[in-house]
């Protein structure tokens, strides 16, 4: 996330220009894609949940039967759902689940 937080924290104070912004959101936004698919692959292997080929049931799974294990509260997976939300209006990025 390094390209992200040059892009939020450097670049757009800067130029204050706010496509920079969704960049920056979009790169953040890819990132935790990634890193639910890992999660949920791991837990996969792990026989802690059935994934399914439908990439939203997935996220569910992810939301619903994976948070407890890794020490999300409630404000931090409403946050990560406001991303997505917000990613989904703003540019209706390839998300694989969105």
């Amino acid at each position: 996330m390094t390209s992200a937080e040059h892009l939020v924290y450097i670049t757009y104070s800067i130029s204050k220009e706010s496509k920079v912004l969704g960049r920056a959101l979009e790169n953040i936004g890819k990132s935790f894609s990634i890193i639910i698919k890992s999660i949920l692959h791991f837990e996969y292997m792990k026989k802690r949940v059935k994934l399914s080929k439908n990439n939203l049931q997935n996220l569910e799974i992810f939301f619903d039967e994976c948070l407890s294990n890794y020490g999300m509260n409630r404000d931090e997976v409403n946050l990560l759902k406001e991303l997505f939300l917000f990613l989904k209006n703003y540019k209706k990025i390839s998300a694989p689940w969105i």
